[in-house]
């Protein structure tokens, strides 16, 4: 999906909420061309309200929650919202990225 719409200005990023680094490779070498984050320090579920995995959380490029913690959505909706994402209109280091902090 990042191949995909990447090119739209969506990022992807996988946050694995784990402190074994080494599962986290093991599973991460499946899909090489996505970015994998370890949260040892449930840093982000914490943030952003996860409570099961996998979750989606959407964040647009200001940095906002636009859909919180979701586990359905990550799982049944992936494929009928490709045709909502847009093309940003703004972009950060050029790649339309935003960072949250």
């Amino acid at each position: 999906m990042q191949q995909e719409l990447g090119p739209l200005g969506l990022t992807i990023l996988a946050v694995a909420i784990d402190s074994d680094v080494d599962a986290v490779r093991e599973w991460a070498a499946l899909a090489p061309e996505l970015t994998v984050l370890i949260d040892r320090e449930y840093v982000a579920a914490e943030r952003f309200g996860i409570v099961n995995v996998p979750a989606t959380v959407w964040i647009d490029e200001a940095g906002r929650i636009v859909r919180p913690a979701d586990t359905q959505w990550a799982t049944t909706a992936t494929a009928r919202s490709r045709t909502s994402i847009r093309p940003c209109t703004t972009s950060n280091s050029g790649h339309g990225s935003s960072t949250v902090s």
